[in-house]
Formats: structure tokens, C-alpha cells, sequence
């Protein structure tokens, strides 16, 4: 009886480390061209990117994933970019967009226009700073305006 429970514990710890396992990779998987890719997401799957940490492995992918690296917030509606920086580059952007100080930004929010974010990690470029970094997105992507 002791070895039935025992083999029985056993597959059950096993399909829940499997079932944990799976969950992981498939979050990792969806969100991997938004961290390395420079990917854009819409706002709603910012959301559920930065709040990522109710699943059963309890893994918190904003900080698996943050680090020093500039964004990119555009609003498709106005064809209009908002630049920044962080040395907790998903912080910085969850802070950008709950903060008050940008009255322009907050209203465009607020009417409910179409934007995306994009992110670059420092680590994953050939540049020794965040503002060289950032520098050199404001050019590469406001050249794309012209």
C-alpha cells in the first residue's frame, strides 16, 4: 500500500513540474521577441507581461527579463513616438505610462489611442550606454518618419 502511494505522489509531483515546465516556455516563448526582438506589443499585453506572476510557477517574467535598455511608446492613432530609458527598462516603461507628469501622453491614454510598446535591452546591442542607445533609436526610428 505504501509503494502504491508513494508511485502515486510521485506521477503527481511529475505532472505538476511538467504541467509548471510547459506553462513556462509557452510564456517565455510569447513574449521572447518583445524582450530580444524589439517586437512590438499593444498596451493590453504590456499588462499582462508585466503583471506575470500568477501562474503556478510564480515566476515573475518583468524580472527575469528587465534590465538597463531604452523603449519606444507609439501611438499608432497619432503616428507619434515617445522615447525613454531605464536601468529597469519594463519598470521605467509601466512608470511612464501610469505617470502623471506627461499631460500629452496621459491624454492620448486616456482617449483610448492605439499604442504599441517596444523595448531593447543594453545587454543584447553593441553600445557601451543607455544614451548612446537611445540616441540611436530616437534617429533610427524618427528617420523612418521622413
Amino acid at each position: 500500500m505504501i509503494i502504491i502511494l508513494v508511485i502515486l505522489t510521485l506521477l503527481i509531483l511529475t505532472l505538476v513540474l511538467s504541467i509548471m515546465y510547459l506553462e513556462n516556455i509557452q510564456t517565455e516563448r510569447y513574449f521572447k521577441p518583445f524582450v530580444y526582438d524589439m517586437q512590438g506589443i499593444a498596451l493590453e499585453e504590456f499588462d499582462e507581461f508585466y503583471d506575470q506572476k500568477g501562474h503556478m510557477t510564480k515566476s515573475n517574467l518583468r524580472e527575469k527579463y528587465d534590465g538597463p535598455g531604452v523603449y519606444i511608446l507609439y501611438n499608432r492613432t497619432l503616428d507619434k513616438y515617445y522615447f525613454g530609458q531605464g536601468e529597469f527598462v519594463i519598470e521605467a516603461i509601466n512608470d511612464r505610462l501610469d505617470n502623471d507628469v506627461d499631460k500629452n501622453l496621459q491624454m492620448e491614454l486616456h482617449n483610448q489611442h492605439d499604442f504599441y510598446v517596444k523595448m531593447m535591452l543594453l545587454e543584447e546591442t553593441s553600445f557601451d550606454t543607455l544614451a548612446e542607445l537611445e540616441y540611436t533609436t530616437r534617429q533610427e526610428f524618427l528617420s523612418d518618419d521622413d
